[in-house]
């Protein structure tokens, strides 16, 4: 049985799709030493001075700018003209069910790509845009949903509620460059620098034309549910009112398209009405302009949009949208970058627990202990702290080797305090670095006008991004408690320590070792006593320090070494496998 046919329902000749890719460490020289007031870019330059509030401009945290596709030449060239492929076949995955349907539509568009991106100055991330720019004014060939909807599931996670599956070369999206056939992320990767195989997310617009002499009139739906611009903006703009009426019979084709345009779902036929009205809540509306959105959908419809066309030889899309939108994702990699450190660290925590896991782990901050300069530490001396750390290692091993049950006590003290080393400079590694995303990389609110911030602002609410930063935070709360906790744990260790070896000291003065000794024979007569005497005075000393101190001495030893070292691991350092 052949899977049932589609048409888009909107008829559309302007549109323009940003494909957005993040990269870590890779800004250019040129464009991290580039002054403040200098501009870098003319083409991006004053759109984003425009965008950025006054106390984000000097310096800015951001420099946008686009991305010439050829080298060298005295003119740099921007727009790369290509044909975008499409699929016939759609093929996806919805609440547990596979389905297919047969699209009817243009096989193959003209395009024109532009690349530009965004440096983000202090984090070293930055937003890298692929943007297709559609526009089939000159040809009167239409577009619609459908078509734009297989770019937009290019950034559709993949775990979400309605997965898109490609199989074999003939599926999914391809670019046609002079001879190459590539497919999106390798024409990033070309043009951009290296990429991952998927977009982080997308930025989608849509531009109406007006046509004839009557402004908002032209149609964007055909045949018997035909709805013209305006028709179709009012319908949006009340359903966010309080208690509207449900929109016309008429107009649920076209708000169908719309509404899963912005929710990126392939699925519209089995969209009804209350799902509609959910979809499309919460929509940024007026009377010529519409945004939206939704997870890592930026979502625009504008109409008669000079920037449109202004920018189709440069940036390809709206600035408007493409520097929030990064500014949001550049955020989302904060976070996300925070979130997988703690999992991380707990991970390490918990393969802690596991016999089969543990000393692997434990070897991995020997290793380190022994590469490590030690000589400013308490404890000994760089030698004595390695040989007595291997020394104890050793008989550890040797231990279950033998398969001693039970371990000595000086080797049990040092695998606990070994334990804790870990886990609490664990600790410490993840609040440093926690420090540092959420309090120096994390953006606020940078931009100016409304339109922006209100951007900024519900991109956060609804993608999770101020939960999420609450949640970080308070895991770094606790962090701070718990390295608190083992700062004091180990300074009333040291304390204690300190107190009994004073005393031992005190009692070594107060025993008249002297007087004993010059009772033995052959000892000479007067305040001197001779070498024998002396060796036996010290070798008393030695004996009541070391049968009193030693056990205390060797934590003291090592203690502040294990610590010293566990807090320069991170995750990645400890779960690595250990030098052999």
């Amino acid at each position: 049985m052949s899977p049932p046919e589609v048409r888009s329902t909107l008829r559309l000749h302007q549109a323009a799709v940003a494909l957005q890719f993040a990269r870590t460490g890779a800004i250019p020289e040129a464009v991290g030493h580039c002054p403040a007031e200098t501009e870098y870019c003319p083409h991006f330059h004053s759109y984003e001075k425009d965008l950025l509030s006054h106390a984000f401009r000097t310096p800015p945290p951001v420099r946008s700018y686009c991305v010439p596709h050829t080298a060298g030449e005295a003119e740099p060239v921007y727009v790369l003209d290509a044909h975008l492929r499409l699929p016939r076949r759609l093929r996806f995955r919805t609440e547990g069910e596979t389905l297919e349907r047969h699209r009817l539509g243009p096989d193959i568009l003209p395009v024109s790509l532009s690349f530009n991106r965004s440096d983000f100055l202090q984090s070293g991330r930055s937003i890298l845009n692929l943007v297709v720019h559609i526009d089939q004014r000159a040809s009167g060939a239409a577009f619609g949903e459908y078509e734009l909807l297989c770019l937009g599931k290019l950034w559709c996670a993949p775990d979400e509620s309605e997965t898109w599956l490609i199989e074999g070369d003939d599926e999914g999206v391809w670019f046609e460059i002079g001879d190459a056939r590539l497919r999106p992320h390798e024409v990033a990767a070309r043009y951009l620098g290296a990429v991952s195989d998927r977009p982080i997310g997308g930025c989608l617009q849509i531009v109406f034309s007006e046509c004839g002499d009557e402004a908002l009139a032209c149609t964007v739906a055909e045949g018997p549910n035909a709805v013209t611009t305006r028709e179709l903006i009012d319908a949006l703009n009340a359903i966010q009112q309080e208690g509207a009426a449900p929109p016309a019979r008429q107009l649920h084709p076209a708000l169908n398209a719309v509404g899963c345009l912005l929710q990126n779902i392939l699925d519209l036929e089995n969209v009804d009405l209350n799902e509609l009205e959910d979809m499309l809540d919460g929509v940024n509306t007026s009377r010529s302009a519409v945004t939206a959105i939704h997870r890592n959908t930026l979502f625009s419809i504008t109409v008669n949009d000079r920037l449109f066309d202004d920018v189709a030889d440069t940036l390809g899309m709206s600035p408007y949208l493409l520097l929030p939108q990064a500014a949001l994702l550049h955020n989302e990699c904060v976070l996300f970058e925070a979130s997988a450190l703690l999992r991380q660290a707990d991970g390490v925590e918990a393969a802690l627990q596991r016999p089969e896991a543990r000393d692997a782990i434990r070897q991995r901050l020997i290793d380190s202990l022994h590469g490590d300069p030690l000589d400013d530490l308490p404890g000994g001396p760089d030698r004595l702290i390695r040989i007595t750390v291997k020394w104890l290692w050793k008989r550890y091993r040797r231990s279950l080797a033998r398969r001693n049950r039970s371990l000595p006590h000086n080797v049990d003290a040092f695998l606990a305090e070994l334990d804790l080393a870990i886990v609490e400079g664990l600790s410490a590694h993840a609040r440093a670095r926690l420090s540092t995303l959420l309090d120096r990389d994390m953006l606020g609110n940078l931009f100016q006008y409304v339109s922006e911030r209100w951007i900024f602002d519900e991109g956060s609410l609804d993608r999770g991004l101020d939960s999420l930063l609450d949640v970080l935070r308070k895991r770094a709360d606790n962090l701070d408690t718990a390295l608190a906790a083992a700062e004091a744990r180990q300074s009333e260790w040291r304390n204690s320590n300190y107190a009994v070896i004073g005393l031992v000291f005190t009692l070594y003065t107060v025993i008249p070792f002297e007087g004993l000794i010059g009772q033995l024979p052959g000892t000479t007569g007067g305040d001197d006593l001779n070498p024998f005497g002396l060796l036996l005075l010290m070798a008393a000393g030695l004996a009541l320090v070391t049968s009193l101190l030693w056990r205390r001495i060797l934590v003291l030893i090592y203690m502040r070494a294990l610590g010293h070292v566990a807090r320069k691991l991170g995750p990645e350092e400890l779960l690595a496998a250990p030098a052999s």
